[in-house]
């Protein structure tokens, strides 16, 4: 899409005929303008069409020129109006006029102001263009705007710059005297001095300080040590400045002495063969035994004459010949690779690598896991409560009064002025009821809930004996809000015995009540109830 830009004589152009004071009526007015699209400023040609309205936006053209083929040069174009249509003072009445420019079917907007009539602006300025000599109205600086950091400007005659020193830096002209140093820059230059108070340093331990420098004290550090003994000889003392004492490593045998089990000849220790005994590395034959072994590590030998006769296996023992074995019937095998155990045929298995246990599976895939059917004459229980949630949608209570029902929700019957329903609750056996949650929503500005109020009541399932509340919350903030969902909530909720199946049937009332004037089925809604409960063990149907 091409983009039109107004060049800064555009407006003067407009306002100025082409022709003096004391001649006819101008006819025509100049026009000049910088077209550009999305690649940069325009070469070519161009068709153009003009026109003037009486106001800013909308209307109707009070004149239409079209000037087809003008060559556009490095995005400048330049029109005469009025060349093809004729510019009199039926167009040019003394009012204000706007200027709209088509350019290859694009309107550019917005339109350009026309203040007066040109020929009477070119009367006003006749005189001053006298005195331009050869430059042209639209080469003439006008005015001068102070940029960011300066000051000055203004609109004809003699103009002034100057910098602003809130937003430019001065440049910096002060000084301090010797031992105090600059604080504070100022904008204009100046500054702002102190005492130079920051020579607090001292050498200490192992440090010397001379003037401003600081080095290692050679009397209290050990210099680097860079000298070597030749071999043969040994580091005997280290001075201060790094050097060597080396003397020659005379050391001898006679520190040290061979202990119970060694013995020391010359720099040589060995083990004492009479006190440790030598590594067996002799084996008797097929059907012998070892009698007796020697300190030097030799063995005597004798046939093996005790026969299976006089073993037999045990409880828990199987022997087959001269091998025991473990009755996998009595006691659990322990598997050596996995380190678990299984009972025999795979009843019972203990897998040491996962933790898990199996029940008919060597191969179980839980902590516990039983293959087949389990009985169970208790309960399973966990080790500490768990916190389970009941939630009723508003489409499962039964409307008692004035309210409807919506896909997963009720809203109020138009006019009401209040409204209530009921829903059955079904919770496990045992549950201790923690909290109660309904959701009420206003999105009403005439219509606020004033009041709203849900219960929790048990039965005698045998319908003996009356109503008993057994817990209760209450809207108590009304609030009259756009798209507010009202919360019905207590944290404190509890109904002090657990539920009991066996002897009730529970269930769930919620009421509200509103003010105000209007329509009120889609602004006062009820979304729903959630109940949120405890169990100590696990809950089967």
């Amino acid at each position: 899409m091409k983009k039109l830009v107004f060049t800064a004589a555009t407006s003067a152009i407009l306002g100025l005929s082409t022709l003096g004071h004391a001649q006819a009526v101008p006819t025509t007015v100049g026009f000049t303008a910088m077209l550009s699209d999305a690649d940069g400023p325009v070469d070519g040609a161009a068709q153009l069409v003009f026109r003037l309205y009486d106001v800013e936006t909308g209307g109707t053209a009070v004149w239409t020129e079209t000037q087809p083929g003008l060559i556009v040069d490095e995005g400048l174009v330049f029109a005469e109006l009025g060349e093809l249509e004729l510019l009199d003072e039926s167009i040019f009445d003394g009012s204000d006029v706007w200027l709209e420019v088509e350019v290859d079917g694009d309107v550019m907007a917005p339109r350009l102001v026309v203040d007066s009539v040109p020929y009477a602006i070119r009367a006003l300025v006749a005189n001053r263009a006298e005195h331009l000599g050869s430059l042209a109205p639209s080469e003439v600086v006008t005015g001068v705007t102070a940029g960011a950091g300066l000051l000055g400007g203004g609109q004809g005659g003699d103009l002034t710059l100057s910098l602003d020193t809130s937003a430019v830096q001065s440049p910096i002209a002060g000084s301090c005297s010797p031992g105090q140093a600059i604080r504070v820059v100022n904008g204009d230059g100046t500054v702002t001095c102190e005492p130079d108070d920051d020579t607090t340093y001292a050498a200490g331990t192992g440090l010397d300080l001379s003037g401003n420098s600081f080095s290692v004290n050679p009397a209290t550090v050990q210099s680097r040590v860079g000298q070597t003994c030749s071999v043969g000889s040994c580091i005997r003392a280290i001075g201060q400045d790094g050097s060597v004492t080396c003397e020659l490593d005379d050391d001898t045998n006679t520190t040290y002495t061979a202990g119970t089990g060694l013995a020391l000849a010359g720099t040589t220790f060995t083990v004492d063969p009479t006190t440790v005994q030598s590594r067996v590395a002799q084996i008797c034959g097929a059907g012998s035994s070892i009698r007796a072994i020697a300190q030097d590590g030799t063995v005597t030998c004798e046939v093996d004459d005790v026969g299976s006769a006089s073993y037999s296996a045990g409880t828990g023992l199987s022997l087959s010949g001269t091998t025991f074995s473990v009755d996998g019937n009595v006691v659990a095998r322990k598997d050596l690779a996995g380190g678990s155990q299984t009972f025999a045929a795979g009843t019972l298995h203990l897998d040491y690598s996962t933790g898990r246990t199996g029940i008919g599976t060597t191969n179980p895939a839980a902590e516990l896991h039983v293959k087949g059917d389990a009985m169970l004459s208790g309960d399973y229980r966990y080790d500490l409560p768990r916190t389970h949630y009941h939630t009723l949608a508003g489409s499962e209570f039964q409307n008692i009064r004035n309210f409807l029902r919506s896909d997963e929700l009720l809203y109020v019957d138009p006019l009401a002025a209040d409204a209530s329903a009921v829903a059955s609750l079904h919770l496990p056996q045992g549950a201790d009821v923690t909290e109660l949650r309904c959701y009420f929503y206003d999105n009403s500005t005439g219509y606020q809930i004033t009041s709203a109020h849900a219960w929790l009541a048990s039965h005698f399932i045998t319908g003996i004996g009356s109503l008993n509340t057994i817990g209760d919350v209450t809207l108590t903030n009304s609030v009259n809000a756009p798209t507010m969902i009202e919360l019905i909530d207590s944290n404190t909720f509890g109904i002090g015995d657990p539920i009991n199946n066996a002897s009730y049937r529970y269930t769930l009332y919620v009421e509200m009540f509103f003010s105000g004037t209007g329509n009120t089925n889609v602004f006062l809604r009820f979304y729903g109830c959630r109940v949120a409960y405890q169990l100590d063990r696990v809950s089967l149907p």
